[in-house]
């Protein structure tokens, strides 16, 4: 019998629009401190643990705050949209191999100010020992749109 890990998670879609065209921030692989690169086969923006007594959406924020470098005021606070939530089954964990991940889910949408729009993406060091990189992609590259 393997652990399973009971963790409630936000998932965030997160877009802008420049100069009109609308782009999508997409987690690009993990650096570990080892060199070893972790892949990423999913199109999302970003996800985060939800701490207790915290909602989704003030998770999100707090992601967007910690992993991209963000600084919001009072004109560039992004609006959150919650368009789903879901159970999440058991499955194998990513970060921590050995046990099952399973629990509640949210899923959101925002758009970032465009004062905020950074072309070279956002780096995310952690512990100094993990490097995350998140790009811009044009929106219609990722998702179909019409």
């Amino acid at each position: 019998l393997m652990p399973i890990l009971t963790c409630k998670k936000v998932k965030i879609d997160i877009y802008c629009e420049v100069d009109g065209v609308l782009w999508y921030l997409v987690e690009g692989d993990q650096e570990l401190d080892n060199g070893h690169i972790r892949g990423r086969s999913w199109k999302r923006s970003a996800s985060e643990k939800v701490k207790r007594g915290e909602t989704a959406i003030q998770a999100a924020k707090r992601c967007m705050e910690e992993e991209l470098g963000l600084v919001f005021t009072p004109e560039t606070e992004p609006a959150f949209y919650i368009y789903q939530r879901y159970k999440a089954r058991p499955r194998p964990s990513n970060s921590f191999p050995g046990t099952y991940v399973q629990g509640p889910r949210t899923k959101v949408v925002t758009i970032l100010h465009p004062s905020l729009f950074c072309p070279e993406g956002y780096d995310e060091i952690k512990d100094g020992k993990v490097r995350t990189h998140f790009h811009w992609e044009r929106a219609h590259d990722v998702w179909e749109i019409t």
